[in-house]
């Protein structure tokens, strides 16, 4: 939890910063965005996820490509849930304790659409064809927008923006920035993003489908790690896990 209480300590700072240094109030920003990224890896391996401990919350690449994962998952629910007339992503407090998420199926009466709430809210899982979804329209689509042909090459790059602000290169150092006026509200809804699904997943001891899916098609996007399960880890997940 601390990470995430520096992610918006680093928000709160940076958005000061932007009116008396430009780039240091950007450099807060987007680590507020890491540590946001940080505070969600460490849970799930706190959690007791297959293939978590294979993330590495202290390396950039790893953190600045949590967020592209959710725009990726985001563009999934807009093409092919949302077109269904099928909305999750509405967000309530359940007894004013825990997040809960409704799952609201398409009905003739607006007010009174039938709803489904999982319980974990995140314990269902998205599947097509009895496999598992590779989100390949919605990773060729996100591609386009960036115009860039591979997604690791441009996490990659992303990565790099915070010593681009620190450090001098051939043609000098970055005196000033150039920002648009979304930045600090996008930097801020990022790390909230996370922070409300770190509150979907800790309360709860049982472990959710969609977040082992999801983690998955993380390091199958994302990193060149693979996703080995050794027998030793299946074990650890099935008799060690976190009550």
């Amino acid at each position: 939890m601390h990470c995430f209480r520096s992610a918006i300590n680093h928000l709160e700072l940076g958005e000061k910063l932007l009116t008396l240094d430009k780039p240091m109030g950007v450099f807060r920003l987007l680590t507020a965005e890491e540590e946001a990224a940080s505070g969600l890896m460490f849970c799930l391996k706190e959690c007791g996820y297959i293939n978590a401990n294979r993330l590495n919350p202290r390396d950039h690449n790893h953190k600045v490509s949590v967020i592209e994962l959710f725009i990726i998952i985001k563009k999934f629910i807009d093409d092919e849930i949302a077109s269904r007339g099928i909305d999750i992503v509405t967000l309530q407090e359940q007894d004013g304790k825990r997040l809960a998420l409704d799952i609201v199926l398409p009905g003739e009466d607006e007010e009174q659409r039938p709803k489904i709430r999982p319980y974990p809210p995140l314990c269902f899982d998205f599947s097509g064809q009895e496999n598992k979804i590779l989100y390949k329209k919605q990773i060729k689509s996100l591609l386009a927008e960036r115009g860039v042909e591979d997604i690791k090459n441009y996490a990659k790059k992303q990565a790099n923006r915070r010593n681009q602000l620190l450090y001098a290169s051939s043609e000098g150092y970055l005196a000033d920035i150039e920002i648009e006026d979304k930045f600090y509200p996008a930097q801020k809804s990022r790390v909230f993003a996370m922070l409300n699904a770190y509150l979907l997943i800790v309360p709860y001891a049982v472990n959710c489908q969609f977040i082992q899916d999801s983690l998955n098609a993380y390091l199958n996007i994302f990193t060149k790690i693979g996703l080995r399960k050794s027998s030793r880890e299946c074990v650890k997940n099935c008799f060690f896990k976190k009550k």
